[in-house]
């Protein structure tokens, strides 16, 4: 597995000079990417509506759109877009991967209006009634507990934030 990670580097780092830097290269093809997932993920959580077909045609078409975007800003494309029109000079990669997300949640509902699925028991129990239905549940005692590990991570959010805000210069 390291060496498949390893020749994956390899092939990928010439590409890696298209970005600025490479965090952003990796920043870039993370939020063209996490869209659809996240679509499918939110939906099949909190929505009985939701069904399998819609999923997946999200999946494929977000991923397409999300495969193109990356296509577009990696040959630079979209860079000269917006220097040619600076009105959208906005479409940063974190607004693109916002308009990414909503057009995969309109194409989620009117794919599972166009296609509904009758909502099994079994599929019942994978949706939330209410978003505080996780907060009812007993969870695992001890460290493995995931209100515990939720407010140990809060808890880590806020500090560092308070130190790299007001201490760190």
């Amino acid at each position: 597995m390291t060496f498949v990670g390893m020749v994956q580097a390899v092939i990928w780092s010439p590409f890696c000079g298209r970005f600025p830097t490479v965090f952003q290269g990796i920043n870039a093809a993370i939020s063209y990417i996490a869209p659809p997932i996240t679509v499918v993920f939110v939906a099949g959580i909190f929505w009985k509506g939701a069904s399998s077909t819609a999923s997946i045609v999200t999946l494929v078409t977000g991923s397409i759109l999300g495969l193109s975007v990356f296509v577009i800003d990696f040959t630079k494309i979209l860079k000269r877009f917006k220097e040619a029109y600076p009105t959208f000079d906005f479409l940063t990669f974190m607004m693109i991967s916002f308009i990414l997300a909503t057009v995969c949640g309109v194409v989620m509902v009117v794919t599972s209006f166009l296609y509904p699925e009758p909502l099994t028991e079994e599929k019942g129990k994978l949706v939330w009634k209410s978003p505080l239905e996780p907060l009812r549940e007993k969870g695992w005692p001890g460290i493995g507990n995931y209100k515990l590990l939720s407010a140990i991570l809060a808890t880590t959010i806020i500090c560092l934030y308070v130190i790299f805000t007001f201490f760190v210069h």
